[in-house]
């Protein structure tokens, strides 16, 4: 048995809620790619997936960790979740604690010394 392992990374860009015949059509074609995937295979898909996953944790506590940054799941969230229910998917950004930056160029803005 080989010590290494095989990555698979799926980069993606999912249609916005309002985008509802497409994101169908992306949900599908996505399921496609990771069915195509060897099972061996380590999986990561990443990109900008228009999903917010929040509220609480019980229901969904086998595909988030503790640090879950929204009160609120919209539709692409809902749709996400099972996506990562049903092929074990974890959604690793709700494992760290992010800092709340608030209005980007205010953040600029004190990262250049500006008051």
């Amino acid at each position: 048995m080989s010590t290494y392992a095989n990555c698979t990374t799926l980069i993606v860009y999912t249609p916005t809620n309002e985008a509802t015949e497409k994101e169908n059509t992306f949900y599908f074609e996505l399921q496609g790619m990771i069915d195509e995937t060897p099972k061996l295979d380590i999986l990561i898909v990443m990109g900008d997936l228009n999903a917010k996953v929040g509220g609480s944790r019980e229901e969904i506590e086998e595909v988030v960790g503790p640090f879950i940054t929204t009160e609120e799941t919209n539709e692409n969230g809902e749709t996400l979740v099972d996506l990562c229910v049903s092929n074990n998917l974890f959604l690793s950004k709700t494992l760290f604690k992010h800092k709340a930056l608030g209005n980007l160029q205010e953040h600029l803005d004190l990262r250049r010394g500006k008051d």
